[in-house]
């Protein structure tokens, strides 16, 4: 004998007032009926007559074998509404995840992005007193700046592995042969949208050397021994950190140690 169970809300109505429970209403396929309807949870409010005639009707539903007929009023005129129980579908709940999902992608993406950002900003701060040293080595040589700067870009590009700071000359030396444009305006450009205070720095140098004919070694001179100082401050800074970090598990192990040390004399009394 087969049978299908489906979950009902009936709802009454009289005189303003109004009860809600719950039914599962069970069909027999085949064969005689057994119960056809099981008692439902609690219902909301505190209507007890009103809600112990609704179950009553619930508890005597007649018995089929393919369908039931729900009676729409109680004997004294109480109307009854009916309706199937409603769950939440595999689709819904994925379509209520989906947002979430989405949500913790875009953070995990844009969580992504701000790392490579700084570290991007990091490599280039490290690099950038190394690069104007050599640069400033090939001006003193005799070179001007623009032989001098593809000159350095040039070994950046033999290098298997480069930082960002090397990748950022050797794109700027590449748009300005590919593009025609003069070597200090792509790299104004660049110091723009990188957004670097140090960089930026640098380049405004350059450029007020080819606009206004100011010293530039000089001018890098002091710009390089300024950037160390901030390296080495920097570097300092993070070997600080570095032991804060540090001394909390020296601590345990310490702790740790005590106690290794001193249990024999602890168990010997």
């Amino acid at each position: 004998m087969s049978s299908a169970s489906i979950p009902l809300t009936v709802e009454a109505y009289r005189d303003g007032r109004s009860v809600k429970t719950e039914a599962l209403v069970t069909l027999q396929m085949e064969g005689e009926a057994g119960k056809t309807a099981e008692k439902g949870a609690e219902a909301e409010g505190n209507e007890d007559t009103l809600l112990q005639q609704v179950k009553e009707v619930v508890s005597e539903l007649p018995e089929g074998e393919n369908r039931i007929l729900l009676p729409g009023r109680l004997e004294d005129g109480t109307r009854l509404r009916w309706e199937k129980k409603r769950e939440i579908e595999p689709i819904a709940a994925i379509l209520m995840i989906l947002p979430l999902g989405m949500l913790f992608l875009y953070r995990d993406k844009q969580q992504k992005i701000m790392r490579a950002r700084k570290k991007q900003i990091d490599e280039i701060r490290k690099g950038l007193p190394a690069f104007q040293d050599q640069l400033l080595l090939l001006l003193s040589s005799g070179l001007i700046f623009h032989d001098a700067f593809v000159r350095i870009a040039e070994s950046f590009q033999k290098r298997l592995r480069k930082d960002a700071l090397q990748k950022l000359i050797i794109e700027v030396v590449c748009v300005n042969r590919e593009t025609g444009a003069s070597l200090i305006t792509v790299l104004d450009h660049h110091a723009r949208e990188l957004g670097v205070r140090e960089f930026s720095r640098m380049v405004t140098i350059i450029v007020e050397n080819q606009n206004k004919g100011v010293d530039l070694r000089e001018k890098l001179e002091s710009e390089s021994a300024i950037l160390w100082t901030q390296r080495k401050k920097l570097a300092e800074e993070r070997g600080k950190a570095a032991e804060t970090k540090l001394s909390f598990p020296l601590a345990i192990l310490l702790m740790v140690l005590i106690v290794i040390t001193a249990s024999p004399a602890i168990l010997e009394m």
